[in-house]
């Protein structure tokens, strides 16, 4: 191949900065086409590069490291063996002279190495030694130094004299020593580092992202690396702990960031270089001390677990960095935050409220760090449900980014981002809708508008617009985060996941039941990995798979979830949560669907009066559980009652939602329901037609509530006489259902009972028996012997008899129905004196016949 090594080509051509980052960003572009066709190099280095005398790069031996290049370029006595693989060590990722798995991960690493030499003229490491053993202490345990500082001999073991001459280095970039080293720092630094990092799933999740960062780094825009805080590398300690990883080993690494954060803290004034100094010491300290739990001969063989940890720290910090209030407040706020991410809600906000109280004290203490201090207060305050709270310390934080950093500072994004969570939890759609579109406006002039924290934006906006059912850009906002969250952060990470969960309940809402259920169940998985089984993210999982259990006739299963969901809930946030109101209106609702009236209504009147202590009159959850309630005494026959409740629900969603909400629409189909049961079915038409307008507008035309409205007009139209209509509905009601939740689901068997009462209207008793005979082995299959609604379905069958002209049989099944209605339910339910007509009905008949 024409051409010469990629540094080579560069120095010959005293390529500046710029034109060099150009020349990677073709590089970047000739691996990511690779990786895109499931080619992973595995043995990337400027030899392996090649620049044709046009410009042209060249990749070459794909997995083959075959040295080119003559004997004194460097690397012809740079092979060894990893496993079955060739690499060259001095470009090769702690993984792979680990023996593990080869990914696009390792291209990055390696891509990392080059561009760190192209820009500073030496290489991260240099391996002076043969050792295998030797070789992997320097790669996976030695941390590469800053390009812009590697002016000297690098850190990594070096016996070479022969180092490149910095005067040389500089004029080959076109420039001197000292600018090329404030060219060099910054971005570049972080960005090379980043690339390089230990952690396969720390570095850029794939090679376009990479190059993405060059070129923001080229427009002058914010790049995503950044260096390692104190933050981070705490609580990395924890998870790594969790996770079963050795605790020695990572308390050292800990102890290593911590050094380095507060390093990089110092300013020119000594003293305060001597203060952090000291501060760096009492945390590294105080984590030691708090990490030797982690001893075999301290905890007897025993197994620590993260909480027991966080708990020895939490109680050791008042004391031990009682002297240190600027360390004090660091730890607090740290482990106060891993509290919340392990679901500790009361002690982690307990830690932060301390952290927060501690830095309003400290005379020095900077406006970034207090802001985020109370960012993350509030947030904490905002998942515990304490709305006012919260809302109170954003807008201080607010007031003081504005005055002191300005009203597009990226702190403000938070900010906002966080008050409009507050206004959505509390229903106030119209409030919260601008602030989450002001929020992603801030990071779009940050230059961030594709960033990890936008992201976070768009699926709470995403979340805003599903409630508001606008569920065309609600998916397209959770994909847009889906794709800018995988990008960033791989497969599988907490932030992926709860976008997925998401995108999982709108795509069952809006009718895509095998797409709902393959993401959820994938959520799950996800979070039991990344979470455990007690997490409180875990029962948002577990509820929205139950109710695609629960849509598909599974009620038994989805009754199990909802009450482990319920579980974990009450544990995690106490007996009087939003949340836990959630839980016991779709518990509610599951025992509602299995015949269950009076131990749902129970479930029903518990949401209500926790939601009583903290919801507002015109909360949406209050609508819904008063809606749950009001259709339940529908079917005990309680009609004044479920009559003031269904007025009060009306009322809030006029109020809150508007009439053209799909949930105005259920509104509708119950109030139709109510006046078909008293008899006034012309004014119920009207009603059902007006929520399938909403439905067919909102949904489209094959959607489930489409079909379950539908059935509603069906019997309406029967009622009227309108056999001929009522029969036409319930075919396409029954078509929209066998393709929607298959043949054998329980609504195919309700829409097969409807048909027969359409065939008895019309006098087909042939087809009618058909219809019942399949619609009651689908109902039987689905629901228990004493199910009032299955019991209800037996009449239908008792008339096909009497049409039949068996009044013997259609008796006695009318007697046993009526006495097991009865039992179920109370002697002077509709359903009992519907069994007592036909009963009399039939006696007649008997009369007339002898």
């Amino acid at each position: 191949v024409d051409g010469e090594p990629v540094d080579t080509y560069c120095d010959r051509r005293k390529l500046t900065v710029d034109q060099r980052l150009a020349l990677f960003l073709e590089i970047c572009d000739a691996v990511q086409f690779a990786h895109r066709n499931l080619v992973i190099h595995r043995d990337l280095k400027p030899g392996n590069i090649l620049v044709t005398r046009d410009g042209k790069v060249k990749l070459l031996d794909f997995g083959i490291a075959k040295v080119f290049g003559s004997e004194d370029d460097g690397e012809s006595g740079a092979l060894t063996q990893t496993g079955q693989h060739v690499l060259t060590p001095e470009y090769a990722s702690p993984e792979q002279v680990r023996g593990e798995a080869v990914t696009t991960a390792s291209d990055i690493y390696a891509l990392g190495m080059v561009l760190y030499e192209l820009l500073s003229g030496f290489r991260a490491y240099k391996i002076a030694t043969r050792s295998m053993a030797e070789m992997e202490r320097i790669i996976c345990s030695t941390e590469p130094a800053k390009p812009s500082t590697t002016f000297q001999p690098p850190v990594a073991k070096v016996t070479d004299d022969h180092l490149p001459d910095t005067q040389q280095i500089a004029t080959a970039r076109n420039t001197n020593p000292e600018k090329l080293r404030r060219r060099l720092s910054g971005d570049l630094d972080n960005i090379c580092l980043m690339a390089l990092r230990k952690e396969p799933e720390r570095r850029y999740a794939s090679v376009d992202q990479f190059a993405q960062d060059i070129q923001r780094h080229l427009n002058g825009l914010p790049v995503i690396a950044r260096p390692d805080t104190l933050q981070y590398r705490t609580q990395k300690f924890v998870r790594r702990h969790r996770l079963g990883i050795a605790f020695m080993a990572i308390l050292l690494l800990v102890a290593t960031a911590l050094t380095a954060f507060y390093t990089a803290k110092l300013t020119h004034q000594r003293d305060i270089a001597v203060q952090e100094a000291r501060k760096s010491e009492q945390i590294t300290r105080f984590l030691t001390n708090l990490f030797e739990v982690a001893d075999p001969g301290e905890s007897k063989g025993r197994t620590v677990t993260a909480s027991e940890l966080l708990h020895r720290g939490a109680a050791r910090i008042d004391t031990e960095l009682a002297n240190q209030p600027a360390s004090q407040a660091a730890i607090q706020q740290v482990i106060g935050e891993v509290y919340l991410s392990l679901g500790l809600y009361s002690e982690g906000l307990e830690l932060l409220e301390k952290s927060l109280a501690t830095r309003r004290k400290l005379p020095d203490q900077e406006t970034p760090e207090l802001a985020k201090c109370m960012i993350s207060l509030a947030s904490a305050l905002l998942e515990n449900g304490e709305y006012p709270e919260a809302e109170k310390l954003l807008d201080e934080a607010k007031l003081l980014i504005s005055n002191k950093l300005g009203d597009t500072h990226y702190l403000m994004a938070f900010v906002v981002n966080h008050l409009a969570r507050s206004r959505n939890q509390q229903g106030d759609f119209a409030g919260a809708e601008p602030l989450y579109r002001q929020a992603l406006r801030i990071w779009e002039q940050n230059g961030q508008g594709d960033s990890l924290e936008a992201s976070i934006v768009m699926n709470n906006l995403g979340l805003l617009l599903d409630e508001r059912g606008q569920y065309l850009e609600s998916e397209a906002m959770y994909r847009a985060a889906v794709d800018i969250q995988t990008r960033v952060l791989g497969d599988l990470h907490p932030e992926i996941t709860t976008t997925m969960f998401n995108l999982g309940q709108l795509l069952h809402k809006t009718g895509k039941y095998a797409a709902a259920e393959e993401m959820l169940l994938q959520v799950v998985e996800n979070d039991r990995k990344m979470l455990g089984e007690s997490h409180p993210y875990l029962a948002f999982d577990l509820n929205s798979l139950a109710r695609v259990s629960e849509v598909q006739g599974n009620y038994a299963v989805a009754e199990s979830l909802y009450l482990r969901a319920l579980d974990i809930r009450r544990e995690a946030l106490g007996a009087e949560h939003p949340d836990v109101i959630f839980n016991l209106n779709v518990i509610g609702k599951v025992l509602q669907l299995q015949g269950k009236y009076h131990e749902a209504n129970n479930y029903y009147r518990r949401a209500l009066r926790v939601g009583s202590r903290f919801l507002g009159e015109d909360h949406p959850e209050r609508a819904h559980t008063l809606r749950l309630l009001s259709a339940n005494l529908m079917l005990l026959d309680s009609l004044d009652a479920a009559e003031k409740y269904l007025d009060q629900v009306e009322a809030i969603d006029r109020k809150v939602r508007g009439t053209e909400h799909p949930v105005y629409g259920v509104d509708l189909y119950e109030r139709s329901r109510l006046l078909t049961i008293r008899g006034d079915v012309d004014k119920a038409a009207e009603l059902i037609q007006r929520s399938l307008e909403i439905y067919r507008k909102t949904y489209g035309p094959e959607h489930v509530a489409l079909a379950s409205t539908m059935l509603q007009m069906g019997k309406i139209a029967l009622k009227q006489g309108k056999v001929q209509l009522a029969d036409s509905v319930f075919r396409e009601s029954l078509q929209i259902y066998s393709n929607k939740l298959g043949a054998e689901n329980e609504q195919v068997g309700w829409l097969l009972m409807a048909r027969a009462q359409t065939a008895l209207a019309a006098n087909k008793v042939f087809a009618a028996g058909d219809f019942i005979t399949k619609g009651l082995a689908i109902l039987q299959k689905r629901l228990s012997p004493e199910h009032p609604r299955l019991l209800h379905a037996q009449l239908t069958k008792a008339r096909w008899l009497i049409a039949s002209g068996d009044n013997q049989s259609a008796e006695i099944l009318i007697q046993q129905t009526q006495k097991m209605l009865a039992k179920q339910l109370s002697p002077r339910h509709r359903y009992v004196r519907e069994a007592e007509a036909l009963a009399a009905e039939v006696s007649v008949l008997a009369t007339q016949t002898e």
